[in-house]
């Protein structure tokens, strides 16, 4: 049996204007998508990289990613500082401290807080700038970060170049949803 067809002038639905949302609020996400992109995400890093001495890296890996995850890590072709902070990294462009902070998944709010004793390490991410009392507690940091970090690599199956790229992306998401709450003039 075919269905009867419907009459566009008599349907209901037809009847209601369709208003679909406007995209400036999406348009305002990208402008704060590419700016962070050249701040705090995995091309920032690669940039960072792309000008430091990799032995140097490589001595400094050694120290603060264990050996079981630098063999998983290894496997999956990816390299440990994508992965874990090291000082050569965080003295050249200290806003990475976000790309770490972002991959664990951390809000900033809660990153930061007193408990945490991360606070000392927020004007990195926010200004770019690494003051001398930062630069001395950066290894602390390195150290400290390791520890979750490893534990992400070992329980996340088949850790791969995707997750590094999307999963600071689920925590920056949250982040610009909050800018949006405190800027009027982006759409809601």
């Amino acid at each position: 049996m075919k269905p009867k067809p419907v009459n566009p002038a008599t349907s209901a639905v037809s009847l209601r204007a369709l208003t679909p949302p406007n995209p400036s609020r999406q348009i305002g996400f990208h402008q704060l998508l590419v700016a962070a992109r050249k701040k705090y995400f995995i091309d920032a890093l690669s940039d960072a990289l792309g000008s430091l001495d990799p032995k140097k890296i490589k001595e400094q890996i050694a120290k603060y990613v264990p050996p079981d995850v630098q063999k998983r890590l290894a496997a999956a072709g990816l390299r440990d500082e994508y992965v874990f902070p090291v000082p050569a990294v965080l003295e050249s462009k200290p806003s990475l401290i976000g790309y770490y902070r972002l991959l664990l998944g951390a809000p900033q709010k809660s990153f930061y807080k007193g408990a945490t004793g991360m606070g000392q390490f927020k004007s990195m991410e926010e200004l770019g700038t690494i003051f001398r009392r930062q630069q001395t507690a950066v290894p602390n940091f390195c150290s400290a970060m390791a520890k979750p970090l490893a534990e992400l690599v070992r329980q996340i199956p088949n850790f791969a170049e995707r997750d590094l790229r999307e999963l600071p992306l689920l925590t920056f998401g949250s982040q610009l949803q909050g800018s949006v709450l405190v800027q009027p003039e982006m759409e809601r």
